[in-house]
């Protein structure tokens, strides 16, 4: 199901956080799957990203609770892709959201870094290879967050290791732009409280969605492929069996 679409049928004050994985507007392909180059990713060119960004953080500012919060990652290196982020932090401040560092009377493009562990896209022709992504953050309360016991603790720098190429060793070919379930739990532990409503509008294979469920939240994604969602839903119910 279209995110958005579904945000728009949601009750206002109905979702305590946003988590999500928005594209970047890389127009990125994973060459690293079992069964070849992936297909691009949806709403992924430069236009098409800050676009879809521009409607999600309206749309999300109506539903989320008046305290509540919204995460996304976002690209970090290139000019091209800072300047990007600086756009999505622009169309945040435009919906409403209140940033972190905005809060804090300062001026910066993110508002943490995800160190990925592992150095991820690039090669021995383009220097150093990335290590970490950016993180987006915003409220909707001009006071600030209501902070969980895990947020007073928690610095600007969220060390996760990333997923270790394009495939799993037990689910066949992940999604071209996996996240780690370890990003999503530490988020929705630092966002939300357990019990509370975590939603992802582009669940992609649903990492971040697992990754709240395994921290106690309630969690629920949204995905436009159905193979994604297959792929998701196939991660869950593993999860939920094992427990």
């Amino acid at each position: 199901m279209d995110g958005i679409e579904a945000i728009r049928q949601m009750p206002s004050g109905s979702v305590h956080l946003f988590l999500t994985d928005i594209p970047y507007g890389d127009g990125y392909v994973s060459h690293h799957l079992q069964a070849g180059p992936s297909d691009p990713i949806l709403n992924d060119t430069p236009e098409e990203s800050i676009a879809l960004a521009e409607q999600f953080f309206a749309e999300a500012w109506r539903v989320v609770v008046p305290w509540g919060v919204l995460a996304t990652t976002g690209p970090y290196g290139t000019q091209e892709r800072l300047e990007r982020l600086v756009a999505f932090g622009r169309a945040m401040a435009a919906a409403g959201w209140h940033r972190s560092y905005d809060l804090a009377g300062a001026d910066d493009a993110s508002d943490g870094i995800w160190d990925k562990v592992v150095p991820g896209m690039g090669n021995r022709f383009e220097g150093p290879r990335y290590q970490a992504e950016a993180i987006l953050v915003g409220t909707r309360c001009d006071k600030g967050w209501t902070w969980t016991p895990e947020d007073r603790r928690q610095g600007n720098v969220i060390r996760v290791t990333r997923p270790n190429g394009g495939r799993s060793k037990d689910q066949g070919d992940r999604h071209q732009s996996e996240k780690p379930t370890g990003l999503g739990s530490a988020l929705a532990s630092l966002y939300a409280y357990p019990g509370e409503v975590v939603v992802d509008p582009f669940a992609g294979g649903g990492s971040l969605v697992l990754g709240a469920l395994m921290a106690g939240r309630v969690a629920i994604g949204f995905e436009l492929l159905q193979e994604n969602v297959d792929r998701a839903n196939a991660r869950i119910d593993a999860w939920r069996e094992s427990q």
